[in-house]
């Protein structure tokens, strides 16, 4: 996607007149749209089974700021593409009000997702001394919240992102579930988790 038609994307998902209007809702509140640049740091390549993704950042002469667009592309089209993205956007309020750490959302508009750029996965490499208790404490608190919201999701540990000292949520689609599951699910999730600390020799 060459920068100009990421630039009209970013005007039609914010739903804004004027990518000037677009910036400020990314925080840019001060900027001029013509000292600014566009630049895709990673093209549209597959991010998840429902998902496809693309990295961008916005750079001004004093900050930079990294972004991820996210389209959806369901396995099932039993239901319109903008009835799934809300509730992908349900489930992730619902899964931030437990504490959950989740990628800020800027703006979202038929199927497509405009959110924060997590950059790291989670793996034992990402571990230091600094990080690591807050990392645990993540961890746990991400299974408290599944079993209190009654989730059943599908490998929960899997695909956990990070800032860096941080744990991230970042699916909200098919294998998360959604929440009041009628099976109960908190063995397995707790399972998990303690398998999950062990592989990040927690």
């Amino acid at each position: 996607m060459p920068e100009w038609c990421l630039k009209k994307e970013i005007i039609n998902i914010t739903q804004t007149p004027h990518i000037s209007d677009s910036l400020q809702k990314l925080g840019f509140i001060k900027s001029d749209p013509s000292n600014i640049e566009i630049k895709i740091t990673k093209n549209w390549y597959r991010s998840g089974a429902e998902t496809y993704g693309l990295v961008f950042n916005i750079q001004t002469k004093s900050e930079i700021k990294y972004f991820f667009l996210k389209a959806c592309c369901p396995t099932s089209c039993t239901i319109s593409i903008d009835m799934i993205t809300e509730q992908w956007i349900t489930k992730r309020k619902i899964i931030n009000n437990l504490k959950i750490s989740v990628p800020q959302l800027y703006a979202y508009h038929s199927g497509l997702i405009l959110e924060e750029f997590i950059p790291y996965h989670l793996t034992p490499k990402l571990l230091n001394t600094k990080n690591s208790n807050k990392i645990k404490n993540n961890i746990e608190n991400i299974a408290k919240g599944l079993i209190l919201a009654k989730f059943n999701p599908i490998n929960p540990f899997g695909n956990l992102m990070s800032r860096g000292n941080d744990v991230v949520w970042v699916d909200f689609g098919s294998d998360l579930g959604m929440p009041d599951s009628k099976v109960i699910t908190s063995d397995k999730i707790l399972n998990e988790a303690i398998l999950k600390l062990k592989e990040l020799n927690l």
